[in-house]
């Protein structure tokens, strides 16, 4: 059963990419193991007819497993309603948070510099093209790396306000 979702963000969208290992320009496997994933399943609705949605840029295809929750929609039209997508954008978002805060606090108790664990988080959950070493064209690859130069300050302001919010860890003493 396939239902569509409409992220907020390109930046929301890649990173719900990365929560289910999917790959650009093919449908969302949603899986019941991940928390967004029995968010999507618990609020979707069915109607017998088909119901109009946006399709742009931001809009993913979802593909809902079987189950015993959605077996009576099987046969039906399935979708979100406007209210239910921006809940799920805001579960996103609060996932999305919580795993930067994480990755964040590790790499600084790690001693890793912060631009680097910034730089490294978005890497590393595929938030810009994975192929850019590999870009043959200069202005292609410096489009690549502008690019995640500028995820890179964002997630880094967006880092500095979460720490700046709660307690730092405490070092280690000698």
């Amino acid at each position: 059963m396939e239902i569509k979702f409409r992220a907020n963000s390109p930046l929301m969208l890649d990173y719900l990419r990365h929560l289910f290992n999917a790959e650009p320009d093919e449908p969302i496997r949603i899986s019941l193991a991940n928390d967004f994933g029995r968010m999507a399943v618990g609020l979707y609705k069915s109607s017998a007819t088909p119901v109009e949605q946006i399709d742009d840029d931001l809009t993913a295809t979802l593909v809902l497993p079987r189950h015993p929750t959605t077996k009576s929609a099987q046969f039906r039209y399935v979708f979100f309603t406007d209210t239910d997508n921006k809940r799920l954008n805001l579960i996103l978002d609060a996932l999305f948070n919580i795993d930067l805060d994480t990755y964040y606090l590790q790499g600084i108790q790690a001693g890793m510099p912060k631009r680097d664990i910034i730089e490294a988080f978005i890497v590393s959950r595929g938030l810009v093209t994975k192929d850019y070493t590999e870009t043959l064209n200069k202005r292609a690859y410096r489009t690549s790396l502008a690019t995640i130069r500028r995820q890179t300050d964002l997630l880094h302001r967006k880092a500095r306000y979460h720490l700046s919010r709660i307690d730092p860890p405490e070092r280690p003493k000698k």
